[in-house]
């Protein structure tokens, strides 16, 4: 099965929207990684699920 690169813009969706700032700070702390094709930068989709499921799980400790 073929890996789908998806745009840098899908990625940032798929990483719950976040901005163009974090999504590079993610790139250049690598965290994750993508590949350019020309001048269009590109991720491989199980990148970004390979980084989601690093994060840690959030627990509610009860606190306001």
């Amino acid at each position: 099965m073929q890996d789908e690169l998806i745009s840098k813009e899908d990625a940032r969706k798929a990483l719950g929207g976040i901005g163009n700032t974090k999504f590079y700070q993610l790139l250049n702390q690598g965290q994750i990684s993508a590949v350019k094709i020309g001048k269009s930068l590109r991720v491989r989709r199980s990148e970004i699920d390979r980084f989601i499921s690093t994060l840690p799980e959030y627990k509610n400790g009860g606190e306001k």
